[in-house]
């Protein structure tokens, strides 16, 4: 079994500061995302630019005061998780606010309910934990990384492929980090992460048009 620096107590005591730390501003942060969502759902792409904030907000939340404020006190690499989700919304800030080619569009193609189906889950998040046998403070709610790379691939997964590709390596790799809390510390609701992980590679790389280039090379 993988070694770690901290334990499974000490892992659920970060989430326990946290929580009682910043609860009111997870609370408003999670309304804010159904709200912009649900502008999405019924508003068209328009809103994209705003979808991407929100993201970057995310991001940078995750990264500053999960990563580096909490989460540095009992693991190492921390640190370098949380310069990996500043990046992440540096790019997301490039080039969806900058270059503007971050465009959502919600009902495009039968990707966009699967992204939907990820955003549900990111949103539902703090609502499942409980459910899943642990108890509050000592449980992941929302604003930290798990929710924040679900919410962010099925928004992902509703961007034209050529757009999404150069911010869909970050969110990728974080989904098979966090997701090994899943048997590392019996955080059920992460197991989404590796569906989402799965998907937004196949769909970013397009591997049916990959597969179907090879088999053409051999004929």
């Amino acid at each position: 079994m993988m070694e770690l620096p901290f334990s499974h107590a000490g892992f659920l005591e970060v989430f326990a500061a946290f929580n009682s730390r910043f609860l009111p501003l997870l609370i408003f942060l999670w309304a804010v995302t159904a709200f912009v969502f649900l502008r999405l759902h019924s508003g068209g792409s328009q809103l994209s630019r705003w979808v991407v904030l929100l993201l970057v907000v995310h991001w940078g939340w995750a990264g500053v005061a999960y990563h580096w404020l909490y989460f540095a006190q009992i693991n190492p690499a921390a640190p370098l998780f949380g310069a990996l989700f500043l990046l992440q919304a540096g790019l997301l800030a490039w080039y969806g606010l900058f270059k503007r080619q971050l465009v959502f569009v919600p009902a495009a193609h039968g990707w966009s309910a699967i992204g939907w189906l990820f955003i549900l889950s990111g949103l539902a998040y703090p609502f499942i934990t409980p459910v899943a046998g642990m108890e509050y403070p000592l449980l992941p709610v929302f604003g930290i990384p798990c929710p924040t790379t679900l919410i962010t691939i099925g928004a992902l997964l509703m961007v034209p492929r050529e757009q999404v590709r150069p911010v869909a390596v970050i969110p990728i790799i974080w989904a098979v980090i966090g997701g090994s809390a899943v048997f590392l510390f019996r955080v059920w609701p992460d197991l989404m992460l590796f569906a989402a992980a799965i998907l937004l590679a196949v769909y970013s790389l397009d591997v049916r048009r990959f597969a179907r280039s090879i088999r053409s090379l051999g004929k």
